[in-house]
């Protein structure tokens, strides 16, 4: 499977957090949502799980653009895990939305928004 199919099989099994990789419930962010579309991810084992889909998705570590036009860190050194963290966290963009950016989908992308190829 894909990153965004991932993200959006996770999404399906709890609800949006923000701030935090899990609410300690079934409640996921964006890169969460991942680690359990994965079949990954129990409370205590975030940097295990974290560890294994960096492993199987190499892509994370790519060097990557926020999409959003005008962010004051569209161009930090941030890498594509950060990203996908970054929408998460700062543009609240839903993980539906960040699956779709990934996929390359125009279905719900806000004005202002650049498509970015990620190699997902």
């Amino acid at each position: 499977m894909k990153l965004y199919e991932l993200m959006l099989k996770g999404s399906k099994m709890g609800p949006q957090v923000f701030g935090t990789w899990s609410d300690g419930g079934n409640g996921t962010c964006s890169m969460g949502a991942i680690m359990l579309g994965c079949g990954l991810m129990q409370y205590n084992e975030w940097y295990q799980s974290l560890s294994v889909v960096r492993s199987q998705f190499p892509e994370l570590s790519v060097p990557t653009t926020c999409p959003v036009e005008g962010c004051f860190r569209a161009h930090h050194g941030m890498n594509l895990m950060d990203v996908i963290m970054h929408l998460n966290d700062f543009h609240t963009w839903s993980r539906q939305r960040i699956a779709e950016w990934l996929c390359g989908s125009k279905i719900t992308a806000p004005k202002g928004t650049k498509k970015v190829a990620v190699g997902a």
